[in-house]
């Protein structure tokens, strides 16, 4: 298979795409989601347990 410079530029976007997608799913994440779950630990269960 021959890699023409069109396919180069492609397969460039293509991984930049994927990084810009995943670092923003991290950001997201890290922002949103998991501050929710920051306050559930081994304590929090054992008093929903013990209540």
């Amino acid at each position: 298979m021959e890699l023409t410079i069109n396919n180069l530029i492609k397969m460039v976007i293509a991984a930049l795409v994927i990084v810009v997608v995943i670092v923003g799913i991290y950001f997201a994440m890290s922002s949103y989601i998991i501050p929710y779950f920051k306050g559930i630990g081994f304590g929090l269960i054992q008093y929903l347990i013990r209540k």
